[in-house]
This record gives structure tokens, C-alpha cells and sequence, in this order.
């Protein structure tokens, strides 16, 4: 679920289908109730489990069990971590990650033959989890780091088939303490509480005008809440199965290893727990530096490889000889061939530098911006290297510049019919104009005033409601220790200083201007001729443009002329 806006395009496919068949390892999540019919099937041959629980996490006691078992596996999220214990294990082994997939031989033995081949040790992220059965009867030792979700953990294991007997470690950062109630009770309560949310959504957004926002698929700013819009019913539904995989996700987290134990007892019967977990010192130190080399080889890798990005848009596909339409329109338009590009990998050693340095998700990422949003080369390069964070604000900053762009050129789609999402944002660029300077102390004012205006049911914090700002504004913000509240117009004219020790400085922040596209392409780092932004930007709107109804089109037109 954490894949949740593809779930959400999933429910609108769905709908197209007469029925539905759902199979799963892990049935605890679901709702029966959707069911017309239920089968359950059972292995004839059960495993005995013998599993470990650790109250902590130490890589020195991962390498020793991995190097005293049989053949064994590992569970574990953490890219460098595994390189790390890969390079420590005297078993053969390999670390499968979605980067590295394949070209890994042991995948590649996995997929085809159900089995490990001559490997001992297979080390991997959760791109193994679900959808292969791996016969190998010598697994003596399954390991899993970092990982609370039950259903997770049980797919994992039931991996490894053939097994009379097997060694399970888990090792996990528990809570100290928790609250013990009913996670089902607080399933429904959140649902209950989506359900008001949903109403409301509805009743704000429904009126009689002509037109609304719905028919442009345009919003200014996202949520993130467990409601969706069905495009079908022209109305917000709740999510349901969101909600439910979301909060049993909290509930495993904030587990102790007690109670933890009692949920983990649903699949498993003999389960020992170890609280005296010393984590070796000089195992970590010596991880660090290991992890630092990574970092600064992977560093060394990205400035060797943007010297050749006009070749390595597409790069996957031209390996493996699939050229799609746009991928032929780029080469066509930069005169390449991809016989000449493939020469010249080979001579620069491209296909090394992305596999050692786990890069295929970030040249993947880098095509898919030049190739499907129409970035330009530069652009691309500069937005796939980014932290999902940076890169997040930087597209939610376009999507805001779109919408405002519509409105004015539109104007007569923007009428009282607004969304949920378009009735917030004007709420809020009401709120917080230009000119008006703001901390920490005037956003919770903002979220108080927020739930006076829009209900208490809503999970907009203070932080939720800053960086929705930060993508409508260009913010100027300062550290001070004190300041003129008569220079300085503060929102509904809160003097925060008064409330504040002088000696300890606070962030105020200023409203300058709306972002612009020349923030954009500033943040970016992109030249005055490149107009790749602004080309992406008009193709977006024209197709936003084109999904309105045949009607709606007539009528622009004749305002148009």
C-alpha cells in the first residue's frame, strides 16, 4: 500500500471487470464481508518453525548466523547493509535488489528453476517477497531485519519450500511500552471517521453551477487523506482498504517485543525472545567506513555518467533491443543509432558504474522524465538525482503553477463548483497572503483555524499545512531573535517575540511572491534557453484540456472567438 495512488487508478480499472478473485498468504487484513466465496488451502506438509526474536539490531550477530548455517537468507531493506554483509559471509551468495536483479545469476536460478543453484546465502530487499517458491531443503537459517508487518514476515518464510525444519531470526527496534486495545475497533473508527470525512467532501463540493473543477482532473495541492474521488460517481469515497493496511502498519510499529510475540504466535507456535543483543562496536565502525566508500564510489559513478546522458536515455530498453515510440522519436530527432550506443557503453564502462553502483532506478527514473514528460536532458538529470523529498516539492510546485495557469486562462471553468482540494487551497492563499510573515506558533494558529472553517475530522497538521505553502509561495525565511512587529506583518498580527525567550532564535518566514515558473526552473538549475519546462507544462494542460466533454470544449470555443 505503499504504492497507494496506483491502488486508488486500480479501483477505476476494476470497475470495467465482472468479477474479481483476490489470492493471498496473509487473509488477516481483509474484510470478508466483500467476499461471495471463500477457499482456503493448506499445505500437507508443514515446516517447523523455530523462531527468534531480537530485541535490537546488530549486523555482527547477522554475519555469524549466516556464516555458522547451512544455506540461509536475508530479509532486509537496506541496500548498502547487504553489500556490507555480502562482503563479510564466507558463503557464496548474492544481494538481489530491484537495481540488480537481472543481472543477478542467483535470481536468474530462482525465477527459472524455483531453487538457489550453488548458492548458499541469498541476501535481498523486499523485491523477493511474494510470487516464488524457492525448493531449496538445506535453508537451515531465514533472517529478517527492520521488518514488523506480520504478513510480510509470514510471505517471506513461506518462501523457502521442502523444508522439515527451519531457523527463523527476526530482529526488530521494539517499543518500551505500548497501548494494548482491539486493532479491528480502531479500523472502524478511522473508517467511521472517513465516512463523515467523505460527506463532508461531498457536500462541499457539490452545487448547481454549470461547470466544475472535477472536468479538468486538476487539483492544486494533495491531501494525502483516506478518501478518493470516483470519477465514475462524480463523488469521494473512502478508501477502505488503505485505511485498514494503514493502521494495522502503525499497530505493529509501536508494538513491544512482548506483544509483538502474541501477534507473530497467529503463524508461528515456538517463539524465544532474546533481550541481551550487544551490538559490536568496531563492526559498526568498520560499516560506516564501508558505507562512506559506497557513498563516495556512487558519487564518482553520477559524475562519470553524465557526461554521456544523451545515450543513456532509454538505457534499459536499448539493452534488451525494445525501442518504443518515443524512445525512437529521441534517437531519430539526436541523429543516434543504437549500435553505435551500445559501442560506446562497452568503451565507458556504463553498464559496471549502474550495476556496482546501484543506479538503474535513478537511469530509469532520468528516461522516463525525457522521454514522457519532455524534459530536456538536463533537467531530467538534475530532477532524478534529487531526494524523493526535493523532488516531491518540485513537482507539486508544477502541478500548483498548472492549475493557477488554467484558472486564469479559464476562467470560466473555475466557478463555485470546486473540489475539496480547490475549496482549501483559496482558503488558504486567502489566509496567507503575500507580504504576511509566519513561525511555527502562527501555522498551529492556521491549523486551528482550519478545522473552525472545515471540520474537526481533518489529519492537516501545522508541518502538512507549511509545506503545502511552501509549494504555492516563494518564502524568505530567517532566523532572529527578535524582531518589529510593526515592520513585520504577522499573520492575524500574532507577535510571537513576546512569547519567546530572546536569547533563543526562531524561524520567521515572509511571503514574497507566488512561485513562478522561473523559480522552477531556478530550483533546477535550468538555463534561459531551455524551454523543455515550459513545453512539458503546456503539453500537460493541453492534455488536461483535452479530457473535457465535447460540450464544455464548444463552449471555451466560442468565448475563445
Amino acid at each position: 500500500t505503499y504504492r497507494n495512488k496506483a491502488i486508488k487508478g486500480l479501483y477505476e480499472v476494476s470497475k470495467r471487470c465482472k468479477g474479481r478473485i483476490d489470492i493471498t498468504a496473509t487473509p488477516n487484513k481483509l474484510d470478508f464481508k466483500t467476499y461471495d466465496y471463500i477457499t482456503e488451502y493448506k499445505q500437507t506438509r508443514q515446516t517447523k518453525y523455530n523462531v527468534k526474536m531480537y530485541n535490537g539490531i546488530d549486523t555482527n550477530t547477522i554475519i555469524n548466523i549466516l556464516n555458522k548455517s547451512n544455506n540461509s537468507a536475508l530479509l532486509m531493506n537496506d541496500t548498502k547493509e547487504l553489500k556490507y554483509i555480502s562482503s563479510m559471509i564466507n558463503k557464496k551468495n548474492d544481494v538481489i535488489t530491484s537495481d540488480t536483479k537481472e543481472q543477478s545469476k542467483l535470481y536468474n536460478e530462482i525465477m527459472i528453476k524455483s531453487h538457489m543453484g550453488d548458492f548458499e546465502t541469498l541476501l535481498n530487499t523486499t523485491t523477493i517477497v511474494a510470487g516464488v517458491n524457492i525448493k531449496n531443503p538445506n535453508i537451515s537459517d531465514v533472517i529478517i531485519v527492520g521488518i514488523k508487518d506480520i504478513g510480510t514476515i509470514k510471505q517471506y518464510i513461506a518462501r523457502f519450500r521442502d523444508l522439515e525444519e527451519c531457523n527463523v531470526h527476526i530482529l526488530n527496534n521494539y517499543q518500551e511500552e505500548c497501548n494494548i486495545y482491539e486493532v479491528e475497533w480502531l479500523v472502524n473508527k478511522n473508517i467511521q471517521e472517513a465516512e463523515e470525512l467523505k460527506d463532508f467532501y461531498n457536500k462541499t463540493s457539490k452545487s448547481n453551477t454549470e461547470f466544475s473543477t472535477f472536468g479538468l482532473n486538476i487539483n492544486p495541492i494533495n491531501l494525502d487523506t483516506n478518501i478518493y474521488f470516483n470519477k465514475d460517481t462524480n463523488s469521494y469515497e473512502v478508501d477502505t482498504v488503505y485505511i485498514r493496511s494503514q493502521i494495522y502498519k502503525k499497530y505493529y510499529n509501536k508494538r513491544t517485543i512482548e506483544s509483538f510475540k502474541i501477534l507473530l504466535s497467529e503463524y508461528f507456535e515456538d517463539i524465544e525472545l532474546i533481550y541481551d543483543l550487544k551490538v559490536n562496536e568496531d563492526v559498526e565502525a568498520d560499516k560506516k567506513l564501508f558505507k562512506a566508500d559506497l557513498k563516495e564510489s556512487k558519487e564518482q559513478a553520477i559524475q562519470k555518467l553524465e557526461k554521456h546522458k544523451n545515450i543513456l536515455v532509454g538505457y534499459s530498453d536499448i539493452k534488451k533491443d525494445k525501442i518504443n515510440n518515443n524512445l525512437n522519436e529521441y534517437l531519430k530527432i539526436n541523429g543516434l543509432e543504437t549500435d553505435h550506443i551500445k559501442k560506446e557503453y562497452l568503451k565507458h564502462g556504463v553498464h559496471e558504474l549502474i550495476l556496482n553502483n546501484s543506479l538503474k532506478s535513478t537511469i530509469n527514473l532520468y528516461s522516463k522524465y525525457v522521454l514522457e514528460n519532455s524534459f530536456s536532458t538536463d533537467i531530467a538529470w538534475k530532477l532524478s538525482n534529487m531526494h524523493n523529498r526535493t523532488r516531491g516539492k518540485i513537482f507539486a510546485e508544477i502541478n500548483t503553477l498548472i492549475y493557477r495557469e488554467l484558472k486564469e486562462e479559464y476562467p470560466d471553468l473555475f466557478t463555485k463548483d470546486y473540489s475539496i482540494e480547490v475549496s482549501i487551497y483559496e482558503w488558504l492563499v486567502n489566509e496567507f497572503r503575500i507580504g504576511i510573515s509566519y513561525t511555527s506558533e502562527h501555522l498551529e494558529e492556521l491549523a486551528k483555524a482550519f478545522k473552525i472553517t472545515f471540520g474537526d475530522n481533518w489529519a492537516l497538521t501545522s508541518k502538512k499545512l507549511g509545506e503545502i505553502l511552501n509549494q504555492i509561495y516563494k518564502i524568505d525565511s530567517k532566523k532572529v531573535r527578535k524582531c518589529d512587529s510593526i515592520e513585520t506583518l504577522f499573520y492575524r498580527n500574532i507577535n510571537p517575540i513576546k512569547s519567546q525567550n530572546e536569547k533563543k532564535q526562531i524561524t520567521v518566514n515572509t511571503i514574497k511572491s507566488k512561485i513562478e515558473l522561473s523559480d522552477i526552473k531556478k530550483e533546477l538549475g535550468g538555463s534561459s534557453s531551455d524551454k523543455s519546462l515550459e513545453f512539458s507544462i503546456q503539453k500537460r494542460k493541453s492534455k488536461i484540456l483535452d479530457q473535457l466533454d465535447k460540450n464544455i470544449k464548444e463552449i471555451l470555443l466560442e468565448g475563445v472567438f
